[in-house]
């Protein structure tokens, strides 16, 4: 399994591996960093030598995530620069897996790399993805449509260009290998074909991403991938439980592995929201660097298991990433999303759609005034019935249960 990403990326491929694990020997190749998760499933781990940290954390990956929300062109720019800088790194660590699995299951990020290496293998190759990639006349599985209202061939043609575009940042990786195999490189044709020839799991739920009728079956929406026990035996500070029943249901406030170049700032604005709305907050310090000293009024915390944490809430306020997103419906809490960079204008845009959250904003929208706004659209009681009963329909559903599945017919 190549995990390639950040932790939203890489916590719904162990909860799958995990569910492997009962008929197969499984190695997750992942970032250093999520080693102490990798391992603590009962997996293998293998180290492409690099950091989801050292990556979101560089010059790159900060003018990436942090300052691209404003223009789609800047952000696929500087996408490629960022996954140009770190091909070599992950080719490197690809190289060596010829030969050594009967099954390969990659990301998005990776799907190039492992269609390599299972032909040379004579392997099986699975995508697990967590966003819908391939094109679709569908507004409720395409990224970025034009027509929002139904399904039209100008859905079809602009997913099928937003698939052409962004192939361009994730073939360096794919061409680093060729070279060093001696082959050509497949470029952006060869990336574009594993897309569309790899048999893929996406990893949500059929109420949130409907599967079209233009998807062949071999493009399956299993259900969200999560641990069987993701909380387990882990029990909240007595600080946090504290803090919690001191006053009503706070909201949350978070953007996980985004970067800020302005955390100060940003600060002032959530605490400022906070105050004008007369709302507890709950502060998720992630790689924003979000964090002050705690007051009556807002507690500043590092990760906490959203599965704990989110049903606590009385709404939820993320920047869309596909994990957050997922953990957010599933507790069936309001929720919104400030989005940033990739996918999160999509998750955003899903969430209202279903009822279950106020309009998004984009990451360089945001002000006192319309943080405010939402969190008081968030507590208004307006989403709360869909919001529940998303929740419901999402938790009833086995993803992983039905991903192991697919993925065993495919491989007989």
């Amino acid at each position: 399994m190549l995990a390639a990403g950040s932790r939203g990326d890489v916590v719904p491929i162990v909860a799958l591996g995990a569910g492997l694990a009962a008929d197969h020997d499984v190695t997750v190749i992942a970032g250093d960093d999520f080693e102490p998760l990798i391992t603590a499933a009962g997996l293998r781990f293998s180290s492409v030598a690099v950091t989801s940290a050292e990556l979101i954390s560089s010059e790159l990956g900060v003018r990436w995530l942090a300052e691209s929300s404003h223009n789609p062109v800047t952000e696929l720019r500087r996408l490629t620069a960022l996954m140009k800088s770190g091909a070599s790194t992950y080719a490197r660590a690809m190289a060596p897996l010829e030969g050594t699995a009967d099954l390969f299951v990659s990301g998005i990020l990776t799907v190039e790399c492992a269609a390599m290496l299972a032909r040379r293998s004579g392997a099986r190759h699975v995508c697990a993805q967590m966003s819908p990639i391939r094109p679709s006349a569908s507004p409720a599985a395409t990224l970025q449509p034009w027509v929002r209202s139904r399904s039209s061939r100008l859905n079809l043609g602009s997913s099928r260009l937003l698939l052409a575009m962004t192939a361009g940042a994730f073939t360096f990786a794919g061409d680093e290998l060729a070279r060093a195999w001696g082959e050509a490189p497949p470029g952006r044709k060869g990336f574009v074909r594993a897309v569309l020839e790899t048999p893929t799991l996406l990893g949500a739920s059929p109420v949130v991403v409907p599967p079209p009728d233009d998807w062949p079956p071999t493009q399956v929406v299993t259900g969200y991938w999560t641990p069987s026990s993701i909380v387990g035996e882990w029990s909240a500070p007595s600080e946090v439980e504290d803090w919690l029943a001191a006053g009503p249901p706070p909201v949350y406030v978070g953007f996980g592995s985004m970067p800020s170049r302005t955390p100060e700032a940003d600060l002032q604005v959530i605490a400022e929201a906070g105050r004008r709305t007369r709302t507890r907050l709950v502060v998720h310090s992630g790689m924003a660097g979000l964090s002050a000293a705690s007051t009556d009024d807002v507690l500043f915390v590092d990760h906490l298991p959203h599965e704990w944490l989110f049903p606590r809430m009385a709404g939820v306020v993320h920047h869309g990433g596909a994990g957050t997103t997922g953990a957010a419906l599933r507790s069936g809490i309001p929720s919104v999303a400030v989005a940033h960079i990739g996918d999160q204008p999509y998750w955003a845009r899903r969430l209202h759609e279903l009822g279950v959250g106020p309009r998004g904003i984009r990451r360089h929208q945001l002000s006192v005034e319309r943080l405010g706004v939402l969190i008081d659209e968030l507590r208004s009681g307006r989403f709360s019935e869909n919001a529940r009963r998303i929740a419901d329909l999402a938790r009833a559903e086995d993803g992983v249960s039905s991903a192991v599945s697919r993925i065993n017919d495919w491989s007989r």
